[in-house]
């Protein structure tokens, strides 16, 4: 999600809503470009937020980056403005329902992405790269932890407890 903020950035897009489930995900998200940021609670209507937020309208594209166990596909075709588009990113952890009806009144189209694509017949890693090298994107403020590869059991719980640490990546350095 965070990386999909600064792609968008780089495509020109203005106006971006970020979700997070962390407040120190969403002051990330805001750095790296995000106009808006929602931090989710129980007690929030994440489509409802969406909304007001684009005054009644919904979103133009939305960006699903979750996946796992939830209702992020279905919240967010909800979350689609009448003829918009929800791009799947992230990877659900099996088969899913669906809300079919909302995606068929609101003409909402999906498009699933997944890695190892192409685009214009470059490799996407090497895009990613690309963007890396030329400074069009940054990872310094994603890569929050660093540890050595003999303290692999302690990147690893670092990387289980995100939320009370305030990790984002866990990455292995040599000194």
């Amino acid at each position: 999600g965070l990386d999909m903020i600064q792609c968008l950035r780089v495509e020109g897009v203005k106006d971006i809503i970020a979700v997070a489930k962390y407040d120190f995900q969403a002051d990330i998200a805001r750095k790296l470009g995000a106009t808006e940021t929602i931090v989710l609670n129980k007690d929030l209507d994440l489509v409802k937020e969406v909304m007001r937020l684009t005054d009644g309208w919904g979103a133009d594209q939305v960006y699903e980056c979750v996946g796992g166990e939830t209702d992020a596909l279905d919240q967010s075709v909800s979350m689609c403005r009448m003829g918009g588009k929800t791009v799947m990113l992230g990877v659900f952890s099996g088969r899913r329902p669906m809300d079919l009806f909302t995606m068929l009144w609101k003409e909402v189209d999906i498009i699933s992405s997944n890695s190892y694509s192409t685009a214009g017949y470059e490799r996407e890693f090497q895009l990613a790269m690309d963007l890396l090298r030329d400074g069009k994107v940054t990872h310094q403020e994603l890569v929050t932890h660093r540890y050595a590869p003999e303290q692999w059991l302690d990147a690893i719980n670092m990387t289980i407890s995100k939320g009370k640490n305030q990790s984002i990546k866990t990455m292995f350095i040599r000194e």
